[in-house]
């Protein structure tokens, strides 16, 4: 990865692939689910609307693991 072309916010959820791999989701580049929702769990926990209430946690964990089928099971 290119660490000169890419903002802190795409090295940090590239290495947190690297860090928590789910096997058969790569996590190193935009499109690719695990990539896309991490970014998208990050963006939430730093966005200005959002509050921290109980349901954070639960709400960024759903964010993270949408589209996941492990995760989507039953």
């Amino acid at each position: 990865m290119e660490r000169c072309s890419k903002s802190w916010k795409h090295i940090f959820v590239y290495e947190s692939g690297l860090i928590d791999p789910q096997p058969g989701y790569s996590s190193s580049a935009p499109g690719q689910k695990m990539y896309d929702n991490h970014l998208t769990a990050l963006n939430y926990a730093l966005s200005e609307d959002n509050s921290l209430t109980e349901n954070t946690a639960l709400h960024i964990h759903r964010l993270l693991t949408k589209d996941i089928e492990f995760f989507e099971r039953d």
